[in-house]
């Protein structure tokens, strides 16, 4: 970062300083921007009209976005020009603009992290206390924010940034309100920055928790979360990492660049889309020849439809992967997620977080296109074989499974492909949660956690997502207990017996 100065001589600085001084006044010297900071245009549009970003060139990157006029401003930031010189040029060559249009513009940035003015406006660039000690490499102390992460500017909110840690992929929504002071956690306690900045103490510990929980403070670990007995529960859902497959990707991904060329995505639609109309017309002979396959094979088609649907999901994921590859993310893991003990793949693409709406559309349904597109290559090939040959069976099994696990993973009331598409086309991140929050809000009679236009979205959510899961989870349970009584009711009831004694048995810690 830089130090704005009142004195003709200017020192740059890279590192944070606490806001003293006088306010900016038209005689001061701005300076030099160049030196730390370059401006780009953005290359996907803003909705809330900003057409530039102001790009951090060294250490972590850090993002401001600019109108026009605001770029063409800070062209002026050369060191050379005061204040009130470039005022006066801004006038002339933008146009209607404030008369304090500069000074506005400097406190922005000096409220981003980009300006910062010395302890006592004296210019003698010297750190304020908190930042005393702090070594010529950057060391910083414990407790504080690592170097090493990445703000980012929310792509669906000018009032957020993403500050994601690089080390694990993890990632935290923050307002921009609170970037200062978490810049200065570590060199000050939370309790003298919740006051100095006017933030609840519970919300900065709250915030501090959630910085410690995703490893983002120095020499802070991770807190372990204290282990209770084992609860047949936990089978539920549980994840198992397999293997990274990022370096596989960056070999081989530029294979595949030819996917983002503007002739792909219309001709891809026009091709699922015509074909998926011509299974539809020829479903009830396809209906048919499943009843025959197993008329004839019975269950001994289950273990090839099973493979078949682990072949499915497999190329799915690496779907995903491709596609945020092609926007130059990150895919640390893909591994198994279990739910009631079925295993489905995942992929870890917790780096499309920071990319424009439309993007993370495309990594969340990059899937979905993958499955789609096995289906409709399965169905033509099984109308281009002869009827009872071993390919001809084996492409209506591969046709099945892909339509069945595509009408799974498209559900977005439930954690699969159609939910995230859901929250990346709506802009709401954590959509599940966001929309109950919303009802709590309600219940409770606190603000609305949420934007004005995304009210709709969160209250029609919610109540069909409760209700789908109330449904699923109660036909699961309906089913398991049918076929336990009129089964096995005697061991049912021995195992629960032995399970509630050894969960209300005291544990030994």
């Amino acid at each position: 970062m830089q130090h704005l100065q009142h004195s003709r001589s200017l020192e740059t600085h890279t590192e944070c300083v606490s806001l003293r001084g006088p306010a900016p006044s038209a005689d001061w010297l701005c300076p030099d921007l160049g030196a730390y900071w370059k401006i780009r245009p953005r290359r996907q549009p803003c909705p809330s009209g900003k057409t530039h970003v102001l790009w951090a060139i060294a250490g972590p990157q850090q993002f401001v976005l600019l109108s026009a006029r605001e770029a063409e401003t800070l062209k002026r930031f050369s060191g050379t020009f005061t204040l009130g010189q470039i005022q006066r040029h801004c006038e002339r060559t933008l146009g209607d603009v404030p008369k304090d249009w500069v000074l506005r513009l400097v406190e922005r940035l000096i409220q981003e992290g980009v300006l910062q003015m010395d302890d006592d406006g004296t210019g003698d660039g010297s750190p304020p206390e908190e930042l005393q000690g702090r070594s010529p490499q950057g060391e910083r102390p414990p407790g504080a924010l690592k170097p090493s992460l990445l703000w980012t500017p929310d792509p669906d909110c000018d009032e957020k940034w993403l500050l994601t840690n690089p080390e694990n992929q993890e990632w935290l929504e923050i307002a921009k309100i609170w970037r200062q002071p978490l810049e200065r956690v570590g060199y000050r306690s939370p309790a003298d920055l919740a006051a100095a900045y006017g933030f609840d103490l519970r919300d900065f510990q709250d915030l501090y928790a959630n910085l410690a929980d995703a490893e983002m403070l120095v020499d802070v670990a991770r807190p372990q979360r204290t282990r209770g007995k084992w609860t047949p529960m936990r089978l539920m859902s549980f994840r198992r990492p397999l293997f990274n497959p990022d370096p596989l990707l960056n070999r081989y991904c530029r294979w595949f660049l030819w996917m983002r060329s503007p002739w792909f995505g219309p001709t891809l639609t026009a091709a699922l889309v015509g074909s998926l109309v011509v299974m539809l017309d020829q479903s009830p002979v396809i209906f048919n020849e499943v009843q025959v396959l197993w008329q004839v094979w019975g269950g001994s088609l289950l273990l090839p439809f099973a493979l078949l649907v682990a072949l499915v999901v497999s190329v799915h994921e690496f779907g995903h992967a491709l596609a945020l590859k092609t926007y130059g993310g990150t895919v640390p893991t893909i591994g198994l997620l279990f739910m009631l003990l079925i295993p489905i793949a995942y992929t870890d693409v917790s780096d499309a977080n920071p990319l424009p709406r439309h993007q993370r559309a495309v990594v969340f349904g990059a899937g979905i296109v993958v499955q789609a597109a096995i289906a409709v290559l399965a169905f033509w090939l099984w109308c281009g074989t002869a009827g009872g040959s071993w390919l001809h069976v084996t492409s209506c099994l591969l046709m099945g499974a892909a339509t069945f696990t595509l009408l799974i993973n498209f559900n977005p009331l439930m954690s699969y492909d159609g939910y995230y598409l859901l929250s990346a086309l709506t802009g709401i991140r954590n959509l599940r949660a966001q929309s109950f929050k919303l009802y709590g809000a309600w219940l409770t009679g606190k603000p609305e956690p949420c934007l004005p236009n995304q009210r709709l979205t969160l209250a029609v959510y919610a109540p069909f997502s409760l209700a789908y899961s109330l449904l699923v989870m109660g036909t699961i349970a309906l089913l398991i207990l049918h076929w336990s009584l009129a089964h096995i009711p005697v061991v049912f009831a021995m195992a629960l017996l032995v399970w509630l004694i050894y969960y209300l048995y005291p544990d030994s810690q």
